[in-house]
């Protein structure tokens, strides 16, 4: 298993949001989120699933794969002022049709040791020929 850690920022939180069109005024404006009960701006919920194609080094995976799944649960708003922990970890790998998939589980904890987050992403890779 390998982590990264992530400090999130307001400025990346509002890039994001603009990025993905998603301009919901406790991603964009702090006086509203605090009105929400927030403490600062809240990131779109997809926001983790950039850090997700952050990969396991230990993992050593061929060049030439293709990402072909993701799928992410969402348990708690990702605040501006947030120290996100991703642990990511090889769940499985297998051979299909002349093929790898390898599966990539990775959860994200915040500062207060609280799960914001669970994502699983698969990349297909070709296998050596003989």
């Amino acid at each position: 298993m390998s982590e990264k850690v992530w400090n999130i920022t307001k400025y990346e939180i509002r890039q994001y949001a603009q990025a993905t069109e998603n301009l919901e005024p406790a991603c964009m404006e702090e006086t509203y989120a605090k009105e929400c009960g927030f403490r600062s701006i809240i990131a779109p919920t997809s926001f983790c699933a950039q850090y997700q194609m952050y990969q396991d080094p230990l993992a050593k995976v061929p060049t030439g794969g293709v990402h072909t799944k993701q799928k992410m649960i969402f348990f708690k708003p990702i605040q501006a002022g947030d120290r996100i922990t991703a642990k990511t970890e090889v769940t499985e790998s297998k051979d299909a049709k002349d093929r790898r998939l390898i599966i990539y589980t990775t959860e994200f904890v915040n500062q207060d040791g609280d799960t914001v987050c669970m994502g699983e992403m698969t990349n297909m890779i070709p296998t050596p020929k003989a």
